[in-house]
């Protein structure tokens, strides 16, 4: 079972529609986290919709600052990470990708295998660092 994971940003509701209709009801997943960072008020009302609807499925939890700011994808990750409790896999998404529908079911399978025994999938992505960005990494609980 996984934890999905994905954080929206601005006013993109055709990216999150298009992202969010491929995570509908599955088997595989144990719940859903939502990281909105800085949305537009279309966006977030057809997140929260959404949201609803879905959770007669499985749990949703939606992240988002007071103020509608943008906060950070990683800060806001670490937030979606430390709520509660996680399943034993995560998988993650930003707002510009999905699970093509034509795959669908076969491909979340075929996640949950190739998963099974694996400790990280998927591109390994190696960023620089910006000024005193190491400094406030090394603070982060």
């Amino acid at each position: 079972m996984f934890s999905v994971c994905a954080v929206l940003y601005g006013d993109h509701l055709p990216l999150a529609r298009k992202l969010l209709e491929s995570l509908r009801v599955n088997a595989h997943v144990a719940n859903i986290r939502l990281g909105l960072n800085s949305v537009s008020n279309q966006t977030r009302n057809y997140i929260h919709a959404w949201s609803a609807d879905q959770m007669r499925a499985q749990p949703i939890f939606v992240f988002e600052s007071t103020d509608n700011q943008n906060i950070g994808k990683y800060p806001l990750m670490r937030q979606m990470f430390r709520y509660g409790e996680l399943a034993d896999r995560i998988m993650w998404f930003d707002d510009d990708s999905y699970v093509d529908s034509v795959a669908g079911v076969k491909w979340w399978q075929k996640a949950n295998k190739a998963s099974a025994n694996q400790i990280q999938m998927g591109a390994i992505h190696i960023i620089m660092q910006r000024k005193q960005q190491h400094v406030v990494i090394a603070q982060q609980p």
